[in-house]
């Protein structure tokens, strides 16, 4: 069974529906609506009838007249933000009909959802000391480094070190500030698009695109000499860090594991004493 319903009922109805509603005539004039969509673009009546796109001088009231889906309103005025969900029908007495949801509430959670998932990535692949890539944040950031290898077949080579503080026998682990200072004199050694890490216990990752074996080398040896100069915070006068220093280049049909155990074996075998530079 179906039910007709009056003309001022159905206007009445449309006229106090959540939903925003606009009605343009055959020459996109806006001929009537409702209190809905004036709330959400903060406007009134007077400001719409019988007024083309052409015609508005206000952003967001030209906005309404889209034919785009999804409305970004940016704050004007002092007015928030806004984002609406936009529909279009033909008017079966001529002209079109446009419908209008607020999502802007929508659009904020969602993006706060992104950046909360963005801080438990970053926290996920970060050194909590340093600010630097942890070694998973590496190992992740060197895969698409590792396939660009392969198809170009351009070098990288990755130098991995130690610094720890000599005393007597005993080779002491830097503190916390200090690590902060060794972490940004790194930096300043490598160039924008080398990669730098710190796992936590002191062992610091360098990844060098573009690098043949012999530029590490070179590069390695000049910075565990200056590391070794370095008066970090916590040394006291005299006393000197132990550096040892372990790298090895890609090589063809290399893994990102298998490239990553050898500069660890290279590390391993370096002797701050002696031979504290080591090549895999």
């Amino acid at each position: 069974m179906s039910v007709t319903l009056a003309p001022e009922y159905m206007e009445e109805i449309l006229a106090n529906a959540p939903l925003g509603i606009m009605l343009l005539d055959t020459s996109n004039k806006v001929s009537w609506v409702n209190a809905a969509l004036l709330s959400m673009v903060n406007t009134s009546r007077d400001k719409l009838i019988g007024k083309t796109a052409d015609e508005l001088d206000e952003l967001q009231l030209q906005l309404l007249f889209s034919e785009q889906h999804s409305i970004y309103i940016p704050p004007l005025h002092g007015e928030s933000e806004r984002w609406l969900e936009c529909r279009h029908s033909e008017n079966p007495h001529g002209g079109k009909i446009h419908y209008y949801l607020d999502v802007t509430r929508e659009h904020k959670l969602e993006r706060e959802r992104n950046r909360f998932e963005s801080m438990v990535i970053e926290s996920a692949t970060s050194d909590t000391v340093t600010g630097l890539l942890n070694r998973r944040g590496v190992v992740q950031r060197l895969e698409p480094q590792i396939a660009r290898c392969r198809r170009y077949e351009t070098p990288l080579s990755i130098i991995m070190f130690t610094a720890k503080i000599n005393s007597g026998e005993m080779q002491i682990s830097l503190g916390e500030q200090a690590l902060l200072e060794l972490a940004q004199l790194v930096k300043d050694y490598v160039r924008w698009a080398d990669m730098v890490g710190h796992d936590g216990e002191g062992e610091f990752m360098m990844v060098l695109p573009e690098t043949s074996l012999a530029g590490a080398e070179e590069l390695a040896g000049r910075l565990a000499n200056v590391i070794q100069e370095t008066r970090l915070s916590g040394l006291e006068e005299g006393v000197k860090l132990a550096v040892a220093v372990g790298l090895s280049e890609w090589r063809k049909n290399d893994s990102v594991s298998v490239l990553m155990q050898r500069v660890d074996d290279a590390l391993s075998e370096a002797d701050p004493a002696g031979e504290r530079v080591k090549v895999a």
